[in-house]
């Protein structure tokens, strides 16, 4: 995944969720490897490197950037509430995951 521009990446999906600064950003990727064992190869994916999700550590306002994803139909949820805080739930959505 080095050659994925990172920041670029995370400028689009802050342009879609209308929010100027995400925070931390890191993105997930998988190497599609197995190449007989699964349609890979119609979906021109072997030896690639795929994205599959993010995680990001918002500098502030966190349940904010939340609902902004969950908005714009991205599936976000909180981890790692502060103390006195609680956990959301994920909301699915089939069209965007993060």
């Amino acid at each position: 995944m080095k050659a994925i521009d990172v920041a670029a990446v995370k400028k689009e999906i802050e342009g879609l969720i209308g929010v100027e600064d995400v925070g931390n950003f890191v993105l997930y990727g998988e190497l599609m490897c197995n190449k007989g064992l699964y349609d890979y190869d119609d979906k021109k994916l072997p030896g690639a490197w795929t994205i599959f999700g993010a995680m990001i550590q918002p500098k502030e306002d966190a349940k904010g950037v939340v609902e902004a994803f969950q908005n714009a139909h991205f599936t976000a949820g909180l981890r790692g509430a502060a103390p006195g805080e609680e956990e959301e739930e994920e909301e699915e959505n089939p069209n965007h995951k993060i």
